[in-house]
């Protein structure tokens, strides 16, 4: 979340100033069209590497992105599309990282229950680091040009590679145990299955009709 609100307030802003802003629907329309690949490309191999891994190698990607763009824009010739491709990327980043990749971090170390009971503290831990990324952005920015406040999200991208490499030298995943209660849980309702059909036939119907309704 500290990353999100300073790349978010960095890609507004210098898009804002050198392409204007009635410039953005269009950035935005890109930022849909450049996700859409990134994700089928994800669906593909999320099941194939460790999650924390998958996010660590993302992390390191993005540091290549937030200096190369640093890079880019920092040339006097910078042409008007680096703007676009820096609001893109930042955006798709907050999207990613906080939509898709960390909700399939937790799902490897937190079984639906312990999900449920941790919740609350989960949303406090983003309030913070909201408010967090706010106040660090509102003082870097009393010191740093707008373009320099990139140098700080490699910062914060290691210290989540550092947070990774500890949760994964200090906690065990849950995926194996989830997989075999889910197994199991889901062989106990097919048993099941029929006797509640005896028992409640008019419950049968009103689900069959609502998933018909649904449907159609």
């Amino acid at each position: 979340m500290v990353y999100s609100v300073l790349g978010m307030a960095i890609g507004n802003s210098l898009f804002v100033s050198y392409v204007g802003a009635q410039h953005l629907p269009l950035a935005f329309m890109l930022i849909g069209l450049c996700s859409m690949p990134a994700y089928v490309l994800f669906s593909q191999v999320v099941d194939r590497y460790s999650r924390p891994k998958l996010l660590r190698y993302v992390l390191v990607g993005s540091i290549v992105i937030a200096l190369g763009l640093w890079l880019w824009l920092a040339q006097a010739s910078a042409a008007p599309y680096a703007f676009y491709f820096l609001l893109i990327a930042v955006f798709f980043q907050w999207d990613f990282h906080n939509n898709v990749l960390y909700p399939s971090l937790l799902t490897d170390y937190f079984t639906t229950a312990e999900y449920k009971r941790n919740a609350p503290y989960i949303a406090i831990a983003q309030a913070a680091g909201t408010l967090v990324g706010g106040g660090l952005t509102m003082l870097l920015a009393q010191v740093l040009r707008t373009r320099d406040l990139q140098l700080c999200l490699p910062v914060v991208f290691v210290l989540a590679i550092v947070q990774l490499i500890y949760l994964e030298s200090s906690q065990r995943q849950q995926t194996a145990a989830q997989s075999t209660a889910a197994a199991v849980d889901l062989l106990d309702s097919l048993k099941t299955f029929p006797g509640l059909v005896k028992r409640y036939p008019l419950a049968l119907f009103l689900a069959s009709s609502s998933f018909l309704l649904v449907i159609i």
